[in-house]
């Protein structure tokens, strides 16, 4: 029995080589993905992959509905992906949410989501950010921060200054005000 993660090591088109997409689909009903998971490891004396070993089922015949195990693979989610764009069954979310709601409800929802306000949730006055704000520090005057020594340091590019883990994510060599030498 070949282990999965030395299996998912060969190539894409290695792990592929066993498919027969000539015999017909069989639709048996096994929609769950741990069904497909036994069949391809019995068909394929693989181990059963874990959580977090990358290892998918693929359909090789573009039907999800497929439990022939001549048309599935071992693949990644890069691969299945792939497999999507060169079926031309991919489409971007733009199109997707297009397809499930129409023109009208989807310019409803991104207008939505341009403005900021999210589903019924109204928008936040400035009152009530005032009362988040004094909220927050009440319940958090120094508590968890305890003990700790914060040091502020100063981005030479944009002289703002914060705490070490902040700035160096967005300052320093990732600062936007840092100028480019040609």
């Amino acid at each position: 029995m070949k282990n999965i993660i030395e299996y998912m090591s060969l190539s894409r088109q290695q792990r592929k080589s066993h498919l027969d997409l000539n015999d017909r689909c069989d639709e048996r009903g096994l929609i769950y993905s741990y069904h497909l998971t036994g069949l391809l490891a019995y068909y394929l004396n693989t181990t059963i992959p874990k959580k977090g070993d990358n290892a998918i089922v693929c359909h090789g015949c573009n039907n999800a509905r497929c439990s022939n195990p001549k048309h599935l693979y071992w693949g990644s989610y890069k691969d299945n992906h792939i497999d999507q764009v060169e079926n031309g069954t991919w489409d971007n979310p733009h199109s997707r949410t297009k397809k499930k709601y129409g023109i009208d409800k989807m310019s409803e929802i991104y207008s939505k989501n341009a403005t900021g306000n999210k589903g019924n949730r109204l928008p936040r006055t400035e009152t009530h950010r005032e009362n988040l704000r004094k909220s927050a520090l009440e319940n958090n005057s120094g508590k968890s921060n305890k003990g700790k020594i914060r040091t502020a340091i100063t981005c030479p590019h944009c002289n703002k200054q914060g705490a070490n883990n902040t700035m160096s994510r967005w300052h320093f060599d990732n600062c936007k005000n840092k100028t480019i030498l040609s």
